[in-house]
Formats: C-alpha cells, structure tokens, sequence
C-alpha cells in the first residue's frame, strides 16, 4: 500500500509474515464465531416479528419476495426485506427452528470481524488490524446484534464492505471498484433503507479528496458510482410499485401502501423529524419509540452509552493522533485515507443517530461499531509503528487514560456488576502508561510489548465483561439490549409482557401454544384461522401453530389493513375465523380511534361472541351478528 510503508519506526517487518497473518485471522475467526456462536439457539424466536416473515418467506415465494408477515401476505414487514431474504432462504435450508433464524447474522458478524481487520491490516499491520477486529468482536451491540434477526447485521456488513470496496478503489485507481461501492451502499438501503446509505457522502468526498486521478475523471467515475448505487436499490422500489396491490402485501407502516413512503417517511425523513406516523392518526399512542433526548451527548449517555461507546474517546484520541502525524503527507496518502473513512463515518452516522427526533433504539449503535473499531486500530498501528517518537507514546498514554477512565464511568453506572472490574481496569490502564514510560527511554521490544497488551487489557475489560453478560443470557423481543441493566435504564432481556391465558403464553414466552389450541387451529379451514392485532403476537402464534395469522394493523396496529369493511368480508366468506381477544403490547392502534384497528375491534366487541379454547378467549366470528356483516 503506497504511503504506508513510510510510516517510521518500526519494530521491523518480520520474517515469518504470512505465518503471522494466518494466526491473526484464525484468532479474530475464533473469537467472533465463539462469541457469536455461542448459545445462540436459547434466543428462541428472538425478534418473532421477523422470524415469522421468515417462517413466512420459507412456505411462499411471494411473501419472501416481498417480505410478508404470513404466507399467504396479507401485510409486510416495515422493512424492505433484503436481510429476512437470506433468512428466509436459510429456513428453507436447515428448517424451522432458532439455528436457522440467526446462523445468518452470526456468520455475517465474523465476516465483518475479518473485513475491519483486512483493511486496517492494510494500512498499518497486523497489530493495528488485530486491535480493531478484537475492538468490533467484543463490542456489545456487536456481539449482540450479530446473534439476532434484525437488519442490522447485514447492514453493519455492507457498509464495512463498501469502505473496503473504496479504499481498494483509490489504491487501484480503478471505478470498478468505486461502482462495486455503489452498489453496496444501494444493497445497504434494501437492509435498512436510509440508514444503509449514509455512508453515501463519506465514500463521495473521500474519493474526491484522495483519489490520484484527475478531477474530471474523480466525478465521472463517481456519477457511475451513483448510478449503481440507484439501481441496486432502485429496482425493488418499481417492482412494488408495480405491482398490482392485489398481488402484494399491504405495505406496513404506510398510510397510501406504497413501498417509496416507508422509505422516505416512516423510515427515512420521519426518523429525523420525529413524525414517524401522523399525529392525527397516532393521538396519544406511543409508537414503540425510544426517544432519549437528542444531542452530541446522546451516544454518551444512559442505555445508548453502554452498547457502543467503551473505546470512542480512545479512538478520538488516537484518529487526532494520526491526523497529526499524516498532515504533510501528500493530498493521496493512503493512511489518512484510512483516518478519515473511519472517522467520517463515526462523525456522520454518529452525529446523525445523536441529532434524530424520532424513533430511536440503542441498537441501532450497531453501525458505528466498525468505525470505532477501525479508528481504534488504525491509532493503535499508528503508535505501534511510532513508538520511537516521545510525543506517539504520549499521545498514546493519553488515549489509554482517557479510554480508561470512560469506561470505569461505564462500569460505575451498574453497581452490582462485577464491582473488581473497576479496579482491574485502572490498575492495567496505569501500568500501560507506565510501561509506555518506560518504553520511551529504553526502546526496548519487551516493554512496548507489554505495553500494547496491558493498554488493550484495560480498554477491552469492560466491553469484555458486557458482551460476556450477553452471550450468557438469552434475548427476545422486538429491542435488543446488550449487557446488564445501567442505571436510570431498564433491562429488556426480562419479559415485557403478562400471559393472558393457559392456552397461548405471551409473547417473550417464545409463543408457547398449547396442543388443544394447536390442533383447534390445525383444523380450521380458513386461510387465515387466527387474527390478531399487531403483528409481533400475531407472528408468535403464527411461529407457535404454523398456520397462517392475520396481522391486522401491521406491527403498531395503525396501518390501515385491513379496513373493518374487508375485515367483515373475511369474516363474512370465512378466510378469518377467530381474533384473540388480547392484542399486542405494540398495538398501540386500539388507542387511535381513527386507526382501522380500533374500529375493527369495537365492531368484533359489539357484534361477535367470545369463545374459549383451552382457556384462551376469541371472538368467534362465524358467529357474528348477521346484520353486522351489512353496516
């Protein structure tokens, strides 16, 4: 790599390099596939909002096309469903059961691990390279999030691979590589829509101000960029479009059923002004949201702060550091290349997810992961390379102490959680520093080496212990936490809901339904034999009897499908036969006197007995009021 062999100082290319290199992959391998691997089946059903568009994507080609609730795709899921495509394909694979669910987002996380650690490798060694993909392995929003059914993790990948993809384009000085970007970033949007295109105006202006071509061929190999970024994203948006609605789910978490509003409003503009569904229709309902106060100090506080931001001053540290040390190197330095793609994207997303009114949830931190992590390295390569320079070593020392301290303000916040582990973290962070010391006067490899280790020791024990907590203990619901409870916080790992009768247990409960009630709904002939509002409960009995479950509302229960004029007609032709008489805890559309929920709920309520099975209630609705049907 041109520019990076120039950095002074260092302890010497060794001999046994590949030999070196092999080992490095091997241990990040381990570590992530152990870490993500492991009890992974005891997450159940984890989030059963996407496990049952996955279930549902296994037993119909269409409802995984289009990301359907149920088979028979009455609602979409509020996503476009790039990530449940390869779930889906994977339960279609290896079967209907928790493996299936996550082996994909586990494998995507090792991928990631190694993708961090081959590009910082790149710039600054294999020291830098195997600090950063240690850094992104132990994150706990990582270990978490690539160990459960959300988007993220296919997000999280694509956008660590389009920064690949580049920096090997202005290595190369090559568009191809510069388009493959594009198209990353564009497959980014089919996993979490504006969120996976981002990265967008970082991979832009990088190219821009690093690239050795000429200014005229920087800006035609970036519209070809654009134009691929378009098009990977752009053809799933006419194919709904274009699609008879007739043969597609209802698109959830939209008002008109069309796939550009989800992306544009719900998820996309809605989330940065907070007006993720219409006042007029949401009235006082809460929409599932977790909207801490935004500012830069979001990422640095309450719940946000313990999932991602253990390393982040280390790496602020280290990235001014390096941008120090790289600020009379040439326009098409490689290094700073580096410094600023890592650092960009900590700037952007994270100023973009501190800045956002709406809907906010500590898990989306997922996506600054690989950016703290491969800041982290690139800075840790940077002093590994500079350690004969006093001023390196302190600017090192420095992002020890800083790094330190934050994270014993981290552990100070849980009390009852390995209260030693404060003690342990200040005791390595001091012996770094002096160790540091001590290296700047003697030169020697031993004491530079010792400090390495025992300045990683004591950044990654907190981190450490918090993804340990998570492995260990299972996760289910629609919002992930990682780690132990923090302090003014609340632990979502704990059932969130009460069981409303012996026959279907609720919804963390992994959908436990009872085999009277199973076989009561094996044999009915409806295509839909259970309807329920909101679709996370929806999902779980679906999960739990394998039919086919009407999720009216979509997830919150104010998506307008559907309308209690074809509610009744279902009802009416027997394509629905029973609605659970206990919606879901998200289904905040029965508090919404305009939603279609709520007005299919009183008409049920008003119109249609209740009936028993194994001691859970339904409406009945072959048994409503005839004159009813014809309101």
């Amino acid at each position: 790599m041109t520019g990076v062999s120039t950095v002074l100082g260092t302890f010497g290319e060794p001999s046994n390099a590949r030999q070196r290199y092999a080992a490095a992959v091997s241990f990040l391998l381990l570590l992530s596939v152990s870490i993500n691997f492991y009890n992974l089946s005891a997450n159940r059903w984890g989030n059963a909002f996407y496990s049952g568009a996955a279930q549902a994507g296994s037993q119909s080609w269409r409802a995984w096309l289009f990301g359907s609730s149920d088979p028979h795709s009455a609602i979409s899921v509020d996503k476009i469903p790039a990530a449940l495509w390869i779930d889906g394909l994977s339960v279609r694979v290896f079967g209907e059961n928790s493996f299936a669910m996550f082996m994909p987002q586990a494998v995507m996380g090792a991928a990631c691990v190694l993708l961090v650690f081959a590009i910082v490798t790149r710039g600054v060694g294999i020291v830098g390279g195997v600090a950063a993909g240690l850094t992104l392995a132990i994150t706990p929003v990582a270990a978490e999030m690539f160990r459960f059914n959300n988007p993220d993790a296919l997000l999280t990948l694509l956008m660590t691979a389009s920064i690949w993809a580049t920096l090997r384009a202005i290595e190369r000085e090559q568009a191809r590589w510069l388009i493959f970007a594009g198209a990353l970033t564009g497959t980014a949007f089919l996993a979490k829509m504006l969120q996976g295109v981002m990265l967008a105006p970082i991979l832009a202006g990088l190219y821009l101000l690093v690239s050795p071509l000429a200014l005229r061929q920087r800006f035609v190999h970036l519209a070809a960029a654009g134009a691929a970024m378009v098009a990977a994203s752009g053809w799933y948006l006419l194919l709904v479009e274009l699609t008879p609605s007739r043969h597609r789910p209802f698109v959830s978490s939209t008002l008109d059923n069309s796939i550009v509003s989800l992306a544009l409003g719900y998820n996309g503009l809605g989330r940065l002004t907070g007006e993720e569904i219409p006042s007029w229709l949401a009235g006082d309902a809460e929409v599932g949201a977790v909207r801490p106060d935004n500012g830069p100090t979001r990422l640095m506080s309450g719940e946000i702060a313990s999932q991602i931001s253990w390393l982040i001053p280390s790496a602020i540290v280290l990235g001014l550091l390096g941008l120090a040390l790289t600020s009379r190197r040439p326009r098409t330095d490689l290094l700073r290349a580096q410094l600023l793609a890592w650092g960009g994207w900590l700037v952007v997303v994270g100023g973009t997810f501190s800045m956002m009114k709406g809907i906010v949830h500590a898990y989306y931190t997922v996506a600054l992961a690989p950016a703290v992590a491969g800041l982290f390295g690139v800075g840790a390569g940077i002093v590994w390379r500079n350690h004969r320079r006093r001023a390196v070593l302190a600017g090192g020392a420095l992002a020890v102490l800083v790094g330190a301290a934050w994270s014993v303000a981290l552990l100070r916040r849980v009390h009852s959680f390995h209260p030693q582990l404060k003690y342990v973290v200040v005791a390595c962070a001091v012996a770094a520093v002096l160790a540091l010391a001590r290296h700047a006067y003697d030169r020697a490899r031993t004491s530079g080496v010792i400090a390495m280790v025992l300045a990683l020791v004591a950044l990654s024990a907190g981190p450490a212990a918090f993804t340990a907590y998570t492995i260990k203990r299972p996760t289910q619901g629609p919002i992930p936490v990682a780690g132990p409870p923090m302090d003014g916080g609340f632990n979502r790992r704990a059932p969130m809901w009460p069981r409303p009768g012996h026959g279907f247990h609720g919804p963390v409960e992994a959908a436990v339904v009872s085999p009277p009630l199973r076989r009561a709904v094996e044999a009915s002939p409806a295509r839909w034999p259970v309807a329920i509002i909101g679709a996370t409960r929806a999902a779980l009995f679906q999960l739990g009897t394998d039919r086919a479950v009407l999720p009216i509302g979509g997830y919150s229960g104010l998506d307008p499908y559907p309308t209690v004029r074809q509610f009744q007609e279902m009802a009416s032709d027997g394509r629905v036969r029973w609605l659970y008489t206990s919606p879901g805890p998200a289904a905040v559309g029965l508090k919404s006197p305009r939603s279609q929920a709520y007005l299919i709920y009183a008409w049920v309520q008003s119109s249609c007995p209740v009936a028993t099975i194994d001691t859970t209630p339904f409406f009945d609705l072959s048994r409503c009021r005839a004159e009813s049907l014809h309101r």
